[in-house]
């Protein structure tokens, strides 16, 4: 952990250095899919390929997010319905902006597009090989767009501070992503130093629990998103060794044969016909919260678990995966984990002092993690 916490600090370094942009253009960037990109001028006109991005401007153009965006696939909407009305109460131009319409990032409409006439486009980097595969490019290419990739996702820690630095840089706003990559820094270099020399508990975390319904377990996440999140934390993602990709399902068999020493289930107020999960988001009522993670561990077979009998248990914010704020819940995992290392931590503040001090996001309420 403190070589991590080493190289993100080299890291950061390189990047959070150079010149405001608008005394150097136009400039060449490297994307987070390693290619050379240049830019002529700051970007005004945005597409985001996908809504958690939209947590990068926040931090960037914290007046208003929204200022350059001319469409957007607005996931946050049905992901994480507290956050995206308190955006939108905040915003009001958020419900104006068009919206791609994605059900798959490969799906953008060429008229949106062209409507839209962006001059930055920014996808995640998970979504490059299905963009590949469209028109995406030459279209860009009429309109005289840029393309970048950006990934909170993929590799959280090592790439979550690239993809901020990147579009500072790109939308000449490096003083704030300078102030917000040495918090996260330091952030992230407490935590890791901290545990370095604890023992690792095994550690099934189950992500949006419930979402198919009080029928349905358990998904989670391998080497990406909350498992790396998770391994950073100080503990041993059980489902690492068992998934062969980014996420899949394990059955309740399989947890009650290999029995974890901590079960952590994830979620936000996501909304579906069979729906049963956590709603924890920006918003938060801790009884209705409490109430759903009582029903989520009745669940069949999870009873059994030596985990939930010893209440070695965690419900967590869900949308921590894929956010620039992926550090607090870094260390809502650790303090669960290794309290004894970390007594003092107070992960909900450290959220609520980030969104204060880097962010116009109106300020929060309610529990972001809780425990039965």
């Amino acid at each position: 952990m403190h070589r991590l916490a080493a190289r993100l600090f080299l890291l950061l370094a390189v990047l959070c250095t150079p010149p405001a942009l608008a005394a150097e253009l136009p400039v060449t960037v490297e994307d987070l899919a390693g290619r050379r990109v240049t830019i002529p001028a700051p970007p005004q006109r945005l597409v985001l390929m996908d809504g958690n991005d939209l947590m990068i401007l926040a931090l960037l153009d914290r007046e208003n997010p929204f200022r350059r965006v001319v469409l957007w696939n607005d996931n946050l909407r049905s992901s994480d319905p507290s956050l995206w009305d308190t955006l939108r109460t905040r915003w009001p131009e958020a419900g104006r902006v068009p919206r791609t319409g994605l059900g798959a990032a490969a799906d953008i409409s060429q008229e949106r597009m062209l409507q839209a006439a962006p001059d930055l486009v920014v996808a995640q980097l998970s979504h490059r090989a299905m963009l590949e595969e469209t028109a995406l490019g030459t279209m860009l290419e009429e309109l005289g767009a840029r393309l970048v990739y950006v990934d909170m996702e993929d590799d959280p820690l090592r790439n979550t501070p690239r993809s901020i630095a990147l579009l500072g840089r790109i939308l000449d706003r490096q003083a704030e992503a300078d102030a917000y990559l040495a918090f996260y820094t330091a952030r992230l270099n407490a935590i890791t130093s901290a545990i370095a020399a604890r023992p690792r508990p095994r550690v099934f975390l189950e992500v949006r629990a419930g979402q198919g319904g009080l029928d349905n377990c358990c998904r989670a996440h391998g080497n990406s998103g909350f498992g790396l999140l998770l391994e950073a934390a100080g503990g041993e993602n059980m489902a690492a060794s068992r998934l062969p990709g980014s996420s899949g399902e394990v059955t309740p068999e399989w947890l009650l044969s290999d029995q974890p020493e901590a079960y952590i289930l994830t979620g936000t107020g996501r909304a579906g016909r069979h729906a049963a999960t956590l709603p924890i988001g920006h918003q938060s009522d801790a009884p209705a919260i409490h109430a759903a993670l009582g029903l989520l561990l009745q669940r069949r077979g999870l009873p059994a678990l030596h985990a939930v009998e010893q209440n070695r248990v965690l419900g967590l914010y869900h949308q921590f995966y894929k956010s620039p704020f992926n550090v607090v819940g870094v260390e809502f995992l650790a303090r669960f984990l290794h309290p004894e290392a970390l007594p003092e931590l107070t992960p909900d503040e450290t959220y609520r002092d980030a969104i204060r001090r880097f962010t116009a996001i109106p300020e929060g309420h309610g529990p972001l993690a809780v425990s039965p």
